[in-house]
């Protein structure tokens, strides 16, 4: 049976997380892991809208 739960702004914000993760998380993630930090950059850089 098919829902239709979410609407066309759900997709809209689902697809701005991916593009997040992707771009911002992904490339550092294995380093990030290593050292059990995240580089504060990473995080100022969001609340900055960069």
């Amino acid at each position: 049976m098919l829902r239709n739960l979410y609407e066309a702004d759900h997709d809209v914000f689902r697809n701005s997380v991916v593009k997040f993760i992707e771009q911002d998380i992904t490339p550092h993630r294995e380093r990030w892991d290593e050292s059990g930090l995240i580089d504060s950059d990473r995080r100022h850089d969001r609340r900055d809208g960069r």
